[in-house]
């Protein structure tokens, strides 16, 4: 019998991802079962840090300006896995597919604008929506103090940690607008869903599907961006520096 890796590896990637999840908690799961969950998060992340590799390279040969170019790309360090640590050992349970994020991808920040702009528009009107993983060392304090407070609070959401990484799409832009997307943990599961605002201004860009309202398993929502090169919500209709999308999202793998 195939195991789910190989299973995952010769194609099967969606197939393999919603069994892992129908799975619910792994908590007391087997350590075979816990194990394979997390060989398959490991190799999506794997394959998710050569695409989030891959559109940076392509950025950059295109003269794509970073709004903080040494953060853009940061590998796996020490200061991350400290932080991973940080929320093992404060808030729980990482989910698999986060806890892979972490120790294979690292810190992504692909905030920024095409170094020239064809459009009709000035590129902030488009608000770009480049693919983030990003986290606030003084927020996240705030938020572990915020916790501790709630921590025998009837209301499950109270008690729970928002895990923040990400701005909604108009604070990428400088713009004033939602709030940002987060994972809830403690969740000891193969992978997380993860919230957003899907607000009503946000019509002309929102690439929201039925659902979307409960929360897009993480893993989805990286599949998002990957299928648009990086950049998930964009306005089709505005005209863009030739080949920006088909060129960032050629040959990218799937996750």
């Amino acid at each position: 019998m195939s195991s789910l890796l190989d299973r995952y590896d010769a194609g099967e990637r969606i197939a393999v991802w919603e069994e892992l999840r129908a799975l619910g908690s792994l908590e007391h799961a087997d350590n075979a079962l816990r194990q394979a969950a997390r060989d398959v998060a490991r190799r999506t992340m794997q394959r998710a840090a050569a695409n989030v590799a891959t559109i940076h390279r392509r950025l950059i040969d295109f003269g794509y300006v970073f709004d903080n170019p040494r953060d853009a790309l940061v590998k796996p360090n020490a200061g991350i896995a400290k932080t991973l640590r940080l929320l093992n050992a404060k808030v729980g349970a990482v989910p698999y597919s986060l806890e892979a994020w972490f120790e294979q991808v690292g810190y992504v920040f692909f905030r920024g604008r095409p170094a020239s702009w064809g459009g009709s528009h000035t590129w902030k009107a488009e608000l770009l929506d480049p693919i983030e993983f990003i986290y606030d060392s003084s927020a996240m304090d705030a938020e572990l103090e915020r916790q501790e407070e709630y921590a025998d609070d009837e209301d499950p959401d109270e008690a729970a940690f928002h895990f923040e990484f990400a701005g909604d799409f108009f604070h990428k832009n400088d713009v004033s607008g939602g709030g940002p997307t987060y994972a809830v943990l403690p969740a000891c599961t193969a992978d997380v869903r993860v919230f957003e605002d899907n607000g009503a201004a946000y019509a002309r860009f929102v690439d929201s599907w039925p659902g979307d309202e409960d929360g897009i398993w993480f893993v989805d929502y990286l599949r998002r961006y990957f299928e648009r090169g990086g950049f998930r919500r964009m306005q089709l209709n505005h005209t863009y520096p030739p080949a920006f999308w088909p060129g960032l999202a050629e040959g990218l793998l799937e996750i």
